[in-house]
């Protein structure tokens, strides 16, 4: 019945008054246009009475950039029938939405790396301790063994702390591996 300017030139002069909508989705759905199918399909069903409303998302792709839209059907209050169809621009809405969407995967990435960051230092501090002591406790034998007389019960004390040192270092390995 009647087309705007902005849809004569949405359809790219495809459709203009009086030309059928679903004779140019039928032809890009043999196509196997899936968007142009479900179009096709959904504006049928308002026509026909089975579904009271039809609203679809879909997306184009022209030389300026891509857009997105919103395809609404609704039917027509009149005896003869039909449908009225509206298309509205949601390009600028889903750039927001996508930029959003980047945004938050930016704050997680930003969030995980500051996670492994102070995991690693944490690990760092842990393992330290223990690796000082047994470096410690190794050059204090070392003295002990070199003595004239060596004194056996502190090598022994000192071979226990080493132990201990390296099996609190384990553990810290065994618990970072468990998690």
């Amino acid at each position: 019945i009647a087309v705007n300017d902005r849809a004569a030139g949405f359809a790219g002069g495809v459709v203009g008054i009086g030309d059928s909508f679903l004779y140019v989705w039928a032809a890009s759905a043999d196509k196997g246009e899936l968007m142009a199918l479900n179009a096709l399909k959904g504006v049928r069903d308002v026509l026909d009475g089975t579904a009271t409303n039809f609203s679809m998302e879909y997306s184009t792709h022209a030389p300026h950039g891509d857009s997105w839209w919103l395809m609404r059907a609704v039917p027509l209050k009149r005896p003869a029938g039909g449908a009225v169809l509206t298309h509205t621009d949601m390009t600028e809405a889903h750039k927001a939405e996508l930029e959003a969407r980047r945004s938050r995967d930016e704050l997680a990435h930003l969030s995980r790396v500051l996670v492994v960051s102070e995991l690693t230092t944490s690990l760092s501090h842990q393992l330290s301790q223990p690796l000082t002591g047994i470096v410690g406790n190794s050059q204090a034998g070392r003295r002990f063994l070199d003595a004239k007389k060596p004194d056996l019960e502190g090598l022994r004390q000192i071979f226990t702390d080493i132990l201990s040192d390296a099996a609190r270092a384990s553990d810290l390995l065994h618990g970072l591996r468990d998690m």
